[in-house]
């Protein structure tokens, strides 16, 4: 595919059609330079066996085929605008790719490569034609490229973009039709996948519930299937810590709305798109107890460790069972002096009554973490609840005070506290406003424990707080959410997904990094862990 080198306009939008044009303010404040050189973006492994993948396949081989000596090339890109596959009609045109970096697992956002059929038609929602000159970065000039946004029919959400590119001499009106068509057939077949996937969960669960009676849910992408037992004892915000436990085998212990405590038996359904079977059973009527115990042994001290924003302070007067609680902040030994601080320190432990709570043991300097240490063994002292960072990151003097708290707590980041999701955000509301009178409903609860959250309870609370800035009565749905947490955030995964990723990662973490053994653990193939790990983007074992 011979090219040619068109005279190069200046970045003026007078006269661009509206889409061009709007794309290009977008790409100029986004900080990208119109002679910006391609091809340096970091590539990241595909998933071959991802839902878009097997539903384009069949598909895009027929296109190719088809487009065979014509000097167009295909690209299609993931929900998150990253290359997935790539057909060229000829080894120039791989070559002129390559210089891009239209590359598999390259990202071709419009940030990042500017106006583009790809990246456009991905911000746009909508198809978009970019011919010669409409490209804001010169590289990408020569080219003439048509771009069809793929939905999945029954979720309606966004799965990626389909883009057929040519050289500007060789635009034709009807790329756009030809596009479209293919479009219509991967969503066509996305959509069968989908029956596929839900009859094999159906069948898994019907199969199940004959076994005994039990209480039996079973959870896809787009269904939920329950047996009798499970609608008298299920709350609909149940279904959605159910969604948060993820498909990963195992059994564990889930605190119910109603306040039951119930051990989940988690069963994957092969074939059904990552939907699993839920067998609940062991009910106790009991008030649930979260992550740790809440109360202190008196004269016994408690560590309450975690990472910044997961609530160590909260849960450390929570656990106080002797009054006046007094919170002395390890980092105000750097404001107020070494003296000074000791001799606070000294005063409160010299009280003999009450809880004193040394928030932050890791950011104190060795000497009072020893003088904390040296009071330890007093028999009079106050009860001593103390909180750290997570303690694997501990060392010297902290250490050591750290490894004499036999009671200990350890807090997990938010993202990884799914089930305890509803009860954090409706804390979280309380904070913001203890008068609203709001019912957080299961798709909320399930958008929030897909976050990320990298800043754990303080990002939480600032989201909930936006919630009841508008909204002080009634239910709380995913449009009262902040745009940017109405979906998981992490490379398009569902809570269900999020879940089962940091099930694998805590195993693998637990192992060593060793497959074999954390598979073992998990009660998976080595096989299957590769499989999912590809899937759910664990790279860093």
């Amino acid at each position: 595919m011979s090219l040619p080198s068109p005279e190069r306009p200046t970045v003026d939008v007078l006269g661009q059609r509206e889409p061009i044009a709007a794309s290009w303010q977008r790409v100029r404040l986004a900080g990208l330079a119109a002679d910006a050189t391609l091809g340096q973006a970091p590539t990241t492994d595909v998933d071959a066996t991802s839902p878009l993948m097997l539903a384009a396949g069949p598909v895009l081989e027929q296109l190719e085929q088809r487009l065979q000596d014509t000097r167009y090339s295909l690209l299609l890109a993931d929900r998150d605008c990253r290359i997935v596959r790539r057909w060229c009609d000829d080894r120039h045109a791989e070559s002129l790719f390559d210089e891009l970096g239209a590359r598999t697992g390259a990202s071709f956002r419009e940030e990042v490569v500017g106006t583009n059929a790809l990246g456009t038609a991905h911000e746009l929602r909508a198809g978009v034609r970019v011919h010669a000159g409409e490209h804001y970065v010169h590289q990408l000039q020569p080219f003439s490229c048509y771009g069809h946004p793929i939905w999945h029919p029954v979720t309606r959400r966004l799965e990626g973009v389909l883009d057929i590119t040519g050289s500007a001499a060789d635009a034709n009106p009807l790329l756009a039709a030809l596009v479209t068509r293919a479009v219509e057939d991967i969503e066509q077949r996305l959509l069968d996948g989908t029956r596929t996937s839900e009859r094999r969960l159906l069948a898994a669960f019907q199969s199940a519930s004959g076994r005994r009676q039990r209480v039996l849910a079973a959870i896809g992408e787009n269904v939920v299937l329950s047996n009798r037992a499970a609608l008298d004892l299920l709350d609909p915000r149940d279904y959605a810590h159910l969604r948060a436990l993820g498909a990963a085998a195992g059994r564990t212990s889930l605190a119910l709305a109603s306040g039951a405590v119930v051990t989940v038996s988690v069963t994957p359904v092969e074939g059904a798109g990552g939907g699993a079977l839920f067998a609940i059973d062991a009910v106790d009527t009991r008030r649930p107890r979260t992550a740790g115990p809440l109360r202190l042994v008196t004269g016994l001290p408690l560590l309450v460790s975690g990472p910044p924003g997961s609530g160590r302070t909260s849960r450390a007067r929570a656990a106080a069972t002797r009054d006046p609680v007094v919170v002395l902040d390890g980092g105000a030994a750097a404001l107020d002096g070494v003296a000074a601080w000791g001799r606070r320190l000294r005063d409160l432990l010299t009280g003999g009554t009450g809880t004193v709570v040394v928030d932050g043991i890791d950011t104190l300097p060795d000497r009072l973490a020893t003088q904390v240490l040296e009071s330890l063994t007093s028999t009079t002292r106050p009860d001593l609840v103390l909180t750290s960072g997570p303690r694997e990151g501990l060392s010297g003097a902290a250490l050591t005070l750290a490894s004499a708290c036999v009671q200990h707590v350890e807090l997990a980041p938010l993202a990884q506290r799914g089930n305890e999701m509803r009860d954090l955000a409706a804390h979280a509301v309380r904070l913001a406003n203890p008068a609203a009178r709001l019912r957080l409903t299961p798709s909320v609860i399930e958008a929030l424990a897909a976050q990320s959250w990298p800043g754990n309870l303080h990002e939480l609370r600032a989201v909930m707080a936006d919630v009841v800035a508008h909204r002080s009565t009634g239910d709380v749905v995913l449009g009262d959410l902040p745009a940017a947490y109405r979906m998981g955030t992490r490379a398009g995964l569902s809570g269900l997904q999020r879940a089962e990723r940091a099930t694998i990662v805590r195993a693998l973490g637990d192992c060593d990094g060793n497959k074999a053994r954390a598979a073992r653990e998990l009660g998976l193939s080595r096989t299957t862990l590769y499989a999912r790990m590809r899937a759910l983007q664990i790279t860093t074992f």
